[in-house]
């Protein structure tokens, strides 16, 4: 299971993946204390796909 945290402010979303919720987490409560007024989520990746 893959997890991302990702806001939806401006032209660059900033997309991080992480391999655990204990980091994505970490990440998540980062941005939220150093943005507080930018919508920040974390969410659980349930597919992905890789264009060769």
């Amino acid at each position: 299971m893959k997890f991302v945290v990702y806001c939806d402010y401006g032209p660059d979303v900033d997309p991080m993946l992480f391999e655990t919720y204990e980091d994505a987490y970490e990440e998540y409560n980062y941005r939220v204390r150093e943005e507080p007024v930018i919508s920040t989520y974390l969410c659980v990746v349930i597919d992905e796909y890789k264009a060769k």
